[in-house]
């Protein structure tokens, strides 16, 4: 589209140039040559002045009216001078040096001036008509690349958080926008829950943010067409609702309001304010919002999943805990802790969400382990603690066939590992541990070594951090022992369950 616009506009340049220089010459004629080629003279000044001002035109003011009206007054133009010509009112006196013409001659000269008038217009309208198809077809195809992004987003599997973030980006290309959100009805009514919020603002408001959206603070005028697309002045959405967005008063901004469906009800909205005035049509944003809610009931739908797993999987971990009175809890806790640690470290929610699932099953291999060994009052002989040492292997043989759970699997095998060697399954020291195992060995040990024991009492909080901080640089990474110690005593020592 962009090689037919430039092509266009250099086409009215060069026209302009060449209506000059005719417009020149022709003013010259019409001094200089007799009245009947004057007449002559002043009918192609005349219709080259109209040709500029066809080309000139800025293409704001070049309406479906316009064109109209300009292109009849071409025409008739055009029929005049055919007229003039057919009468003989031209030839019957022949500038001087030229021949005579015979009369089929006069109407073939005739027909070709006008065939030849006549193609300049439908030539102009052909080109504008051409440069706008073209840029509907740009259009359509931005639009059809946002759209296989968030496909592509889709089937990644990441986290909704990132997902419906790609989204967002993904519409933000094809129709930039100050403001771009997507809400969903709460299922409880009374409002909205704002799922997804971004502002293109290089400064962005301040105490602006998702969360639930309620009724109250949206107009009446808006709340009954809430699920209908329409596109309205921001200065529309009133004082509270523009103040909870975080754009202004909303002069010179609209909101743009774009539903989507869900098994053929209404499933949610993507919103924007934009520059009024700019971007896209509404309408054209509804294939967008549909792959929006897409890549929403996606999410929805895995969180779900993932939601019931992981209560079949803290059900599995307390049948294991169940085992041993004196471990009732545990993994719970340790994965309350391994999560607080992780977020010390900035993991990503991806990789908390496998931390905190790994550190819940880091134990599942003891369903494996007879009780009476579990529930030993004393120490553990030699051949019972080989048997007790067998549980990560146990409990990463029961993990490995659950789809992408690789992660977890690594950070339960490897979770008795030590940082100087001298741990167990492989031995493995140092960076060669995974980092969730290394995570979850610090709370295991800290609520391990807290916890009553038929053979032991259970450390003070200042015993405990002082066998952690004896050990750092030998059984933990430093790092993570610094940033475990670090925690608040209040996370440390909660005991209820997650």
């Amino acid at each position: 589209m962009a090689s037919v616009s430039g092509a266009f506009g250099l086409g009215r340049i060069l026209a302009f140039i060449y209506n000059l220089v005719i417009l020149c010459v022709e003013g010259y004629g019409f001094l200089h040559k007799a009245p009947a080629s004057k007449i002559q003279y002043l009918h192609y000044s005349f219709f080259e002045a109209f040709c500029y001002i066809l080309l000139a035109m800025p293409r704001r003011h070049f309406t479906t009216a316009w064109r109209i009206s300009l292109v009849a007054a071409f025409m008739g133009l055009v029929l005049l001078f055919v007229v003039f010509h057919a009468s003989g009112f031209f030839f019957d006196r022949p500038f001087p040096g030229r021949p005579s013409f015979s009369p089929a001659l006069k109407v073939a000269v005739v027909l070709l001036e006008g065939l030849t008038l006549l193609s300049f217009p439908l030539a102009l309208v052909f080109a504008r008509s051409t440069a706008r198809a073209m840029r509907e077809l740009s259009d359509r195809a931005r639009a059809m690349e946002s759209m296989n992004r968030i496909d592509r987003a889709v089937l990644a599997g990441i986290p909704r958080g990132e997902l419906l973030d790609s989204v967002l980006s993904a519409v933000l290309e094809y129709a930039p926008a100050r403001l771009i959100g997507i809400a969903v009805r709460d299922p409880d009514g009374g409002g909205f829950d704002i799922v997804a919020l971004r502002h293109t603002a290089a400064e962005a408001p301040q105490g602006v943010a998702g969360g639930f959206l309620p009724d109250a603070l949206v107009p009446d005028r808006i709340l009954v067409r809430f699920a209908d697309l329409f596109e309205i002045p921001a200065q529309e959405l009133g004082g509270e609702l523009a103040s909870r967005l975080g754009v202004g008063d909303g002069k010179g901004l609209s909101f743009v309001n774009v539903p989507f469906d869900a098994g053929g009800l209404y499933g949610g909205t993507l919103f924007l304010v934009r520059d009024a005035r700019t971007g896209p049509q509404a309408e054209r944003l509804r294939l967008l919002a549909d792959q929006a809610g897409v890549a929403y009931k996606h999410a929805s739908a895995r969180e779900a999943r993932e939601r019931n797993w992981l209560a079949i999987v803290r059900s599995l971990t307390r049948a294991v805990d169940a085992k041993s009175a004196w471990t009732r809890g545990h993994s719970e806790r340790v994965a309350r802790l391994s999560r607080a640690l992780g977020e010390r470290l900035l993991m990503t929610p991806a990789e908390l969400a496998d931390l905190e699932i790994a550190a819940v099953l880091h134990d599942v291999g003891k369903l494996a382990v007879p009780e009476a060994i579990l529930d030993k009052p004393g120490r553990l002989e030699p051949e019972e603690m080989a048997v007790m040492r067998e549980h990560p292997e146990r409990g990463a043989r029961i993990v490995e066939d659950v789809p992408n759970y690789r992660e977890v699997r690594a950070a339960i095998l490897y979770h008795h590992e030590r940082w100087d060697g001298s741990g167990y399954p492989a031995g493995l020291s140092g960076e060669a541990i995974p980092i969730a195992s290394r995570i979850i060995a610090l709370p295991d040990v800290y609520d391990a070594i807290t916890d009553e024991r038929p053979y032991r009492r259970g450390l003070g909080d200042g015993e405990a951090r002082n066998v952690i901080e004896e050990s750092s640089g030998s059984l933990f990474d430093p790092r993570l022992a610094r940033l475990f110690l670090e925690l608040p005593l209040a996370v440390l020592n909660a005991r209820s369950s997650v």
